[in-house]
């Protein structure tokens, strides 16, 4: 005999995830309600804390979803290892393209005002997603050191120098709502003096120099 009543929907914890998510990454933690996840997932209050028991375990099942849409670093560092100016050319635009994502600046927004009250939660994201992307620029340096293209002998240092003129600046920018959102040719700008400044700065050989000088921060049309 059948059961009479409404029958468990498979697919509803997902809309009302992505209806999470995306309050959660315009509105923060605290600025987000119950009730306005419950619109927006076109549902009852009620359905969600029978899916996800509570706002944090919701907040955390929204933070795992969108940490899960993120590329694996080993994509951002997947390069040629012929020339090193092409292949930090190459990973910082796919860095700077990532930091200006709308899901990873929503995961920010999201970490920037719980954080006094659930401390360990900025430090879990950074283990989990920031510093395996640092670990693999890290690996990317030390191959151009034994190639003797750069002159690396800190990699972690270097690492977070790569990252801050890459991401620092424009993310901040974006987070504060500072400016508009960078056009493809203020993207290429933005890389390639970021990579010039860093690899003058870890002694790109002679003969590179030359090269390198002859590269225009501007794009060519």
């Amino acid at each position: 005999m059948k059961k009479r009543g409404r029958q468990p929907d498979p697919a509803k914890a997902q809309v009302i995830l992505e209806a999470a998510c995306s309050s959660f990454s315009h509105r923060g933690y605290f600025g987000t309600s119950m009730d306005t996840i419950a619109a927006c997932a076109h549902t009852t209050k009620a359905t969600i804390y029978a899916k996800f028991d509570s706002k944090e375990r919701l907040f955390a099942a929204a933070l795992e979803e969108l940490e899960r849409r993120m590329p694996r670093p080993q994509d951002i560092m997947r390069c040629s290892g012929r020339d090193v100016l092409d292949d930090l050319l190459v990973i910082a635009s796919r860095l700077l393209k990532l930091a200006l994502h709308r899901s990873t600046l929503g995961i920010y927004r999201m970490l920037l005002l719980p954080i006094d009250h659930a401390p360990r939660l900025g430090a879990q994201f950074w283990q989990r997603m920031v510093e395996p992307y640092r670990k693999a620029m890290e690996e990317v340096l030390r191959d151009a050191h034994r190639r003797q293209s750069l002159h690396i002998i800190d990699p972690r240092l270097a690492s977070d120098h790569f990252f801050s003129l890459v991401m620092g600046d424009p993310t901040l920018r974006c987070l504060l709502n500072a400016h508009r959102p960078m056009s493809v040719e203020a993207r290429t700008r933005h890389v390639r003096a970021a990579v010039k400044c860093f690899v003058v700065h870890y002694r790109v050989p002679l003969a590179q120099q030359d090269e390198w000088n002859r590269l225009p921060l501007s794009p060519r049309p």
